[in-house]
């Protein structure tokens, strides 16, 4: 009797551990199931971001030599000169041979279908800067001034202001913070060195940086 009621135990024990395994073995199975689909999901995302990586690399090349046609078919004068293209997606011509008084760089700057240039950001002076000083760290002409307006507050070429408060006056490395040529009767220029504004008299021969026009591109 014994005997009897000890194997119906120990058969239901096993019917018990048979059924927990069967459940624990479904449970991995769903898991791992679940694992794959979301590793395939992963690497079907990557797939994605990486085709749409190779797209917009292509698109930024046929963008980039469409702009450069135009701009040889449009301006060739600009064409010609070794210009360079920086993060912006604008073309600059940053004098390395050429150096010459505020005037002459702005009518060499038009002659050659740019413009002497007019910074628009502080981003853009920064990548100016870090482009201009390997060539030379001297100073570097811009078109703001106060030509046919002596002793009067600064504006650029295309008719912004350029503040005496502005942050992008050179503030810390010349023994005055600039701007400090304002004086009655005297026209001044600005120019651009250790990534900065100063301003100055008009009449020595420095380097300078043009823009290409936005007619040409």
């Amino acid at each position: 009797m014994y005997s009897k009621s000890l194997t119906l135990i120990i058969v239901n024990l096993a019917l018990v551990i048979f059924t927990m395994a069967t459940f624990i073995m479904f449970l991995v199975f769903i898991y791992k199931q679940d694992v794959s689909a979301q590793t395939l999901h992963s690497l079907q995302g990557e797939m994605k971001e990486l085709r749409t990586f190779v797209d917009l690399a292509k698109a930024s090349t046929s963008f980039k030599n469409l702009k450069e046609k135009s701009l040889q078919t449009l301006c060739p004068k600009a064409y010609s000169r070794n210009l360079t293209l920086l993060p912006n997606g604008d073309y600059y011509f940053i004098s390395k041979d050429d150096e010459l008084n505020w005037m002459d760089s702005k009518a060499f700057c038009y002659e050659n279908e740019m413009e002497l240039v007019n910074i628009k950001s502080e981003n853009e002076m920064t990548m100016l800067w870090v482009v201009a000083k390997e060539i030379n760290t001297n100073w570097w002409w811009v078109s703001a001034s106060n030509v046919g307006r002596p002793g009067e507050q600064y504006t650029w070429s295309d008719g912004r202001e350029l503040p005496e408060n502005s942050s992008w006056w050179d503030k810390i490395s010349t023994t005055t913070a600039e701007p400090d040529s304002i004086k009655p009767n005297l026209e001044t220029c600005v120019d651009l060195r250790f990534g900065k504004l100063l301003d100055f008299r008009c009449t020595p021969e420095q380097h300078f940086i043009c823009k290409v026009q936005s007619k040409c591109i």
